[in-house]
């Protein structure tokens, strides 16, 4: 019997040292716990800042762009040789006005075409930049226009504004352009030395570039930049088969609502900027018009076109 008592003994400071080091492990785990949401949430702090910056900078990016291409095309509506021709009417001043087009487009390598329509709708002079190999367009080839809508809302504006039309793919006698040719057209009106409106001058902008900055700004962060328009179709996406379902065959669901229909209602209801978190990931906004404090700005069209919405998505997986 007097053995039984260390044994007694022993077993308790067993169980008293197992339940002191249990409880020791349950204080380390409570403390690795709460160290380890400190550092998530410090890891998403630090996301969420990096992808507003990187919105941002995008923006900017894309408001550069833009105003370099209204001030191009105010110059050319206000060029001495366009009001020289339209006030003559004479051939060899129409020959020079399209040879300066054709040397504006050759140096400049960021616009498909320019053009000068009249108020009835017809190409009066145009230069096309075919991929690398720019040409004056003969007048056999010149086409009627009248019942495109950017010429349409664009001939009803005033001196100095400027109307941008939907970010969309080039469309030429009817038919999408093979390969697809991103575009975005900008007009403005002309008017004659008497004042008179006499039509619009045209810069269809190869949109590519602004695709590839967006894409290159996105490889630089945590996540990918998307651009989309205002009903939501990618106009950059996560994959080529998922751009342009306004325009494109069979992508009629190819929107981001489609995809990810939390951050959708949260994003498209809500104001110019902010960031979401659904199952989807981090979604981090902003909406953008293609307008100039300079010079007034008015856009729309079937796939609509007021404004644009870059958006930064970090998937689930890296937060």
């Amino acid at each position: 019997m007097q053995g039984a008592a260390p044994a007694r003994i022993g077993a308790q400071t067993v169980w008293w040292a197992l339940a002191v080091w249990l409880l020791l492990m349950v204080v380390a785990g409570l403390v690795a716990w709460v160290l380890y949401r400190t550092q998530v949430g410090a890891n998403r702090s630090v996301t969420e800042v990096t992808q507003q910056r990187q919105i941002e900078l995008a923006a900017q990016t894309i408001g550069s762009d833009l105003a370099a291409v209204r001030s191009d095309l105010l110059y050319l509506s206000d060029q001495p040789l366009l009001k020289h021709w339209l006030d003559t009417g004479a051939k060899p001043a129409r020959r020079e006005l399209a040879a300066d087009y054709l040397d504006f487009i050759r140096r400049k390598h960021d616009y498909d075409q320019l053009r000068f329509i009249d108020t009835q709708g017809r190409e009066k002079v145009r230069v096309n930049w075919n991929r690398g190999h720019p040409a004056i367009v003969p007048a056999g080839a010149l086409q009627d226009k009248a019942g495109s809508y950017y010429v349409r809302d664009s001939l009803r504006l005033q001196r100095n504004a400027v109307y941008v039309s939907p970010f969309d793919l080039d469309v030429e006698h009817g038919k999408i352009e093979s390969p697809p040719k991103p575009m975005i057209r900008f007009a403005t009106p002309v008017f004659d030395s008497r004042g008179r409106k006499r039509g619009v001058v045209v810069l269809n902008y190869l949109g590519q570039r602004i695709l590839d900055q967006l894409q290159r700004i996105g490889a630089q962060g945590a996540g990918a930049v998307w651009l989309l328009n205002d009903h939501g179709y990618w106009l950059l996406g996560p994959r080529k088969a998922d751009d342009w379902g306004f325009m494109l065959p069979g992508r009629a669901n190819m929107t981001f609502g489609h995809r990810y229909p939390g951050a959708w209602r949260a994003i498209s209801s809500a104001t110019a900027a902010g960031a979401i978190i659904t199952s989807g990931g981090l979604f981090t906004y902003r909406k953008i018009a293609p307008s100039s404090s300079s010079a007034p700005v008015v856009g729309d069209g079937p796939a609509g076109g007021r404004r644009w919405i870059l958006v930064g998505h970090v998937p689930p997986a890296v937060l």
